[in-house]
């Protein structure tokens, strides 16, 4: 299950980096959707994409565990969850979370800020009152997980984009990767200063790039 925003919705919630506008973060967002997209797709695991068009609840918490009971109620034993905010998800990632709940273990992708980048949890384990009650979108999902899902044996440990690139770039090394992944999508950029950057106009306006399928 891929849980997230289309790529118009997302570019209205989150900035990407500073110095993006609208178009700039919309950018972003459809390579992000598309990246999460094709790793599913080659992962040969079905998946359903819950949008904000099909996500119920007032809160995060309440969006999340109705989109599990509403995969559940398809007649889903097992449901692995991925957002569109970790470029570093592999088919691997997916592979290993697959093998852990058809050997009856619930399995977490740990995030460096005490959160998660996937879940994975058998329909027995899933209690909707208990799950949408986490304190969602803090340090603390990871630990809080972990004691619910009863969970002993954690993913890879990576890092997702809940800040502007800004931020992670001056204070994180490790995210490397997601800046390679900017660069493959902005083209060419010209570096100001520490805090910002100006991205090439004739790079930003030869882009192209496909929306995620409707389903």
């Amino acid at each position: 299950m891929i849980f997230a925003r289309s790529a118009s919705n997302e570019a209205r919630h989150k900035c990407f980096h500073s110095s993006f506008g609208k178009n700039e973060n919309e950018k972003v967002a459809a390579y992000l959707n598309n990246r999460v997209i094709e790793s599913c797709s080659n992962s040969g695991i079905p998946f359903y994409i819950v949008n904000q068009y099909s996500q119920n609840g007032a809160t995060f918490g309440q969006r999340l565990a109705n989109a599990y009971q509403q995969v559940f109620d398809r007649g889903y034993q097992n449901i692995i969850a991925v957002g569109n905010d970790c470029p570093q998800l592999s088919v691997k990632d997916l592979e290993s979370a697959k093998h852990s709940l058809e050997s009856g273990e619930n399995t977490l992708g740990p995030t460096l800020d005490g959160g998660v980048y996937l879940i994975g949890i058998n329909r027995t384990a899933f209690d909707f009152d208990q799950f949408q009650s986490i304190e969602w979108k803090t340090s603390k999902v990871l630990n809080q997980l972990i004691d619910q899902l009863g969970v002993s044996d954690l993913l890879e440990t990576k890092t997702d984009i809940d800040q502007p690139l800004t931020r992670h770039l001056a204070f994180d090394s490790c995210l490397s990767v997601i800046w390679q992944l900017i660069v493959e999508l902005i083209g060419d950029f010209t570096i100001l200063n520490s805090n910002g950057l100006r991205l090439n106009p004739i790079a930003i306006q030869s882009l192209s790039h496909r929306g995620p399928p409707l389903f």
